[in-house]
């Protein structure tokens, strides 16, 4: 699963981001055939950038491949800090604003949903909107689609990035959070955000 800077190009000044070291400070991923996959990346600016809390839908359809086809959101969010102390998973301030770590952070959440697992949401359910049509896979064309991101969707967010499970415990907890997560699809789905081809993103 490739984050990418296409979404970080997009939420901040491309000028600035082409001057600014954008070091990684942490990376989670989990690649379980059946379940969510997801990526987190935190990363950390050399200096100070600024952009709005942003999402990203990409819908990808083949009609000759239909196992290929998958649905993947991405997130990029900002504001948050980063400290380097062995215990900062179990600190109660967490990484939100008000934490005393000195890295503000840059952090790109991606899930992937793969056809099959989404199967589930509309399983015997009449396809009477935009969303359901592509959870089902039924919309013919594949897009990308930019979204704001709403202030519940970065609570969610929030709380995946201050949990304080590891191993097994974490991933169940991410995966607990993917019903919330993936109701930023119709989000994304029906709110006027702009929509640009899909072979003009990179992935």
């Amino acid at each position: 699963m490739h984050l990418g800077l296409d979404l970080l190009k997009t939420v901040y000044n491309k000028g600035i981001l082409a001057n600014a070291a954008m070091n990684l400070l942490e990376t989670k991923e989990q690649h379980i055939p059946g379940s969510v996959q997801y990526a987190i990346q935190r990363y950390y600016p050399q200096q100070p950038v600024h952009g709005s809390d942003t999402g990203m839908m990409i819908y990808h359809y083949n009609a000759k491949k239909l196992e290929e086809n998958f649905l993947e959101l991405r997130f990029c969010i900002s504001g948050n800090k980063y400290c380097f102390e062995k215990n900062c998973t179990t600190c109660a301030e967490k990484p939100s604003q008000n934490c005393s770590g000195l890295h503000e952070t840059v952090d790109i959440f991606s899930f992937h949903f793969s056809s099959v697992f989404l199967n589930q949401f509309v399983l015997n359910i009449k396809l009477n909107n935009c969303k359901d049509e592509v959870l089902a896979f039924k919309h013919p064309l594949p897009f990308t689609k930019i979204f704001p991101l709403c202030s519940r969707k970065r609570m969610v967010l929030d709380a995946i990035l201050g949990n304080s499970y590891t191993g097994a415990l974490e991933n169940i907890f991410i995966n607990a959070n993917a019903k919330s997560i993936e109701r930023g699809i119709a989000e994304a789905t029906i709110s006027p955000a702009r929509r640009f081809p899909r072979n003009n993103t990179k992935t």
